[in-house]
């Protein structure tokens, strides 16, 4: 019998259930090896249970003994959400009191990334994943990342090409073949896909496909040619925030139709407007099934 007083087994003053308790911000690594590439990820856990209304406080330490026990087991084959959700699985094989369980893991992917140039850069992509699960079974995965690219705008481009015309009426011609100038920020789009049960899809993927949209991410090394070009390229392509969460949003249940119609998207785009004090924000959350609907109307 344990000598000391189990002060968290006690009765409450209030008899309220907690919705979440537990610990935050707890730094752990993970390796991660998806086909030939290998993550070596530095991850931040909050990990959370319920708590009933006749309990007085959780048993903190068990957290961190969930956490443990699935980071030891880990195999470097699992993707990170299925990590969490095995964290939440152990966390209910040790609150026998609680419920529910939930984790938030929060890292940053690199990836290699070449400039068209040469150049190569090491790009962060800041990756979640919540997960949640309860003693009936019923899980939900969200997971998301997101992507910096550059974006131009389309009005001040168009505003611009009418007052260059104005000033320089002999340019006319070649000014409407040519991109004009225009205001161009940085851009951050987030993909959140939210589902139930299992879904195999990796990150990577996802990452890539926004960048082929989007001419590629924003890279930390770039020589006078591919700045250039990535200007041009922007440029060639200018889009408001509207036009790129519908652009990615109509493609990306195109891209990954094997993702079934009941999971949930959620795409957003967040430009840090270069002429205003403020930014731009847009954002479409649906399911797959309801977004490849309104495609075929």
């Amino acid at each position: 019998m344990d000598k000391y007083k189990d002060v968290q087994g006690g009765e409450p003053v209030h008899l309220l259930n907690v919705d979440r308790v537990g610990v935050k911000n707890v730094r752990v690594p993970i390796t991660v090896r998806r086909g030939n590439d290998v993550f070596n990820l530095s991850v931040s856990l909050n990990v959370f249970v319920d708590l009933p209304s006749w309990r007085k406080g959780a048993d903190m330490s068990r957290t961190i003994e969930s956490i443990n026990s699935v980071i030891n087991g880990h195999k470097s084959e699992d993707a990170i959400e299925h990590v969490s959700m095995e964290i939440c699985k152990e966390c209910l094989k040790r609150f026998d009191y609680s419920q529910k369980a939930m984790v938030e893991m929060n890292t940053v992917l690199y990836l290699n990334r070449n400039a068209s140039g040469g150049s190569e850069s090491f790009v962060p992509y800041e990756v979640k994943v919540n997960s949640e699960l309860d003693r009936n079974g019923t899980s939900k995965t969200t997971l998301s990342v997101e992507i910096m690219v550059i974006n131009a705008c389309p009005c001040a481009m168009e505003t611009a090409r009418t007052i260059l015309k104005e000033s320089i009426p002999e340019a006319t011609e070649i000014l409407d073949k040519i991109p004009v100038i225009t205001h161009n920020q940085r851009n951050h789009i987030v993909i959140k896909i939210e589902y139930r049960g299992n879904l195999d899809i990796e990150i990577k993927n996802l990452i890539e496909f926004v960048e082929g949209r989007m001419n590629g991410s924003l890279l930390p090394l770039l020589k006078r040619s591919d700045e250039g070009e990535m200007v041009v390229k922007a440029h060639l392509n200018p889009m408001f925030v509207e036009d790129i969460v519908r652009d990615i949003s109509f493609n990306i249940v195109r891209y990954f139709s094997e993702i079934g119609d009941d999971v949930r998207l959620t795409i957003s785009s967040e430009s840090e407007e270069s002429i205003h004090p403020h930014n731009a924000f847009a954002e479409i959350s649906s399911t797959f099934g309801q977004i490849r609907k309104e495609n075929s109307n």
